[in-house]
């Protein structure tokens, strides 16, 4: 039988390094999977002038990821209104997209 023991520095020095690992991993598929729902927020999203299409963005920050719209009447186009019914263009982005992201990180950590 065959025994081994960690104990210290070289315990926590193994855990930081996997931590790392795992933290970049999934800043690489936040990036992947963002890209993805940008593009289909952006083929869904209605164009009258084509403003709104254009105005779609991707808010980057550490381990998180933000798509919308600057445009005040982006709300109204996306929910509707009491005239209009809504057009949830990012939602449904969201949607095909948010199940692919941990396969994604699993992806990347083989």
């Amino acid at each position: 039988m065959i025994t081994v023991t960690i104990k210290g520095p070289d315990l926590a020095a193994a855990a930081m390094s996997a931590n790392v690992r795992i933290e970049a991993n999934s800043e690489i598929a936040l990036d992947t999977v963002s890209s993805a729902t940008e593009g289909d927020a952006k083929a869904e999203c209605p164009v009258r002038t084509g403003e709104l299409r254009d105005d779609i963005k991707t808010y980057r920050a550490k381990l998180l990821r933000q798509i919308g719209n600057n445009k005040f009447y982006a709300p109204f186009v996306h929910n509707g209104t009491y005239k209009m019914k809504g057009r949830p263009y990012l939602l449904n982005a969201f949607n095909k997209n948010s199940g692919s992201l941990i396969p994604e990180i699993q992806r990347l950590g083989t």
